[in-house]
């Protein structure tokens, strides 16, 4: 009885963290510098921890940015992580509003207007003996980018290499701090092309600029302090970051009070039985 009422069970718990907190909020003022705080802080409430995160500079919540029209989306709207939750490929219909943030290295006012690029990308880190481990999964956009028009050497920097031009846009993910380091390059694609069948962007009838929205798929991470996601050459946004992890917590210990209590409350039955038959 003491080793099924002592031995606990799997706990599973799951983090989710969709930057849902705030709005954006004028992007181009010096508040911008305080949002990767803002964020960092916003994390910790999620973990249940203080000053556990850190997220690196000059990383901004977005909702309204479109890459200047270029996004493509269903009817020529674009379709974006700050319009749709989970978008698998881009001809996802996109919300009936337009209030879902991300993070990003790429700001822009809450009207969509003014963008501009504050870093190479996010890289979030843990500290205090936290880290990551367990499943991993997000929500991702690559932005178009006007220097990369048309998949080709003459408009994307210069001959292949791999498969893959040298100003293609792209997001490249990292976790690092465990064992192993998981790493992993997502491309930006001619639209049509593998991506969902949406073509038209605000800005173009049948766009051709690089680009993609999706989900990451599923990482096994163990040990992980350091999550980074950067990009070549422009913008990138992420959403939904969510761990699932399962744990075996040691055995609690009022399991093994209750254990003793009934045992004693057995052994006194027993007893009290005993004394009646000999009483007998």
């Amino acid at each position: 009885m003491l080793v099924l009422l002592g031995s606990a069970g799997s706990a599973r718990a799951d983090y989710l963290f969709t930057f849902n907190y705030a709005s954006s909020g004028p992007s181009l003022t010096a508040s911008i510098a305080n949002q990767s705080t803002n964020i960092a802080n916003y994390m910790d409430s999620i973990i249940g921890c203080s000053g556990c995160v850190q997220v690196s500079d000059k990383v901004a919540v977005a909702q309204q940015y479109n890459a200047d029209g270029n996004v493509v989306g269903p009817n020529g709207v674009s379709l974006t992580l700050g319009n749709s939750e989970g978008a698998t490929n881009n001809a996802v219909t996109p919300f009936a509003y337009s209030n879902d943030n991300y993070i990003s290295n790429m700001a822009t006012n809450p009207n969509g207007s003014g963008d501009s690029q504050l870093s190479q990308g996010i890289t979030i880190t843990l500290s205090k003996g936290y880290s990551f481990t367990g499943t991993f999964s997000f929500d991702y956009q690559i932005f178009p980018d006007i220097t990369c028009q048309v998949l080709n050497a003459s408009s994307c920097g210069g001959a292949a290499v791999g498969g893959y031009y040298p100003n293609q846009p792209d997001l490249s993910f990292s976790a690092s701090g465990g064992s192993p380091t998981v790493s992993q390059t997502f491309w930006g694609i001619t639209p049509g092309t593998g991506d969902g069948n949406s073509v038209k962007s605000p800005d173009s009838s049948h766009e051709l600029a690089p680009q993609y929205i999706g989900t990451s798929g599923n990482f096994t991470l163990t040990g992980v302090t350091s999550l980074s996601f950067q990009d070549w050459p422009a913008a990138i946004g992420v959403d939904n970051l969510k761990l699932v992890t399962t744990t075996t917590p040691e055995p609690r210990g009022y399991a093994f009070i209750l254990g003793g209590l009934m045992l004693a409350l057995f052994a006194g039955t027993k007893l009290r039985n005993t004394l009646a038959k000999s009483s007998n």
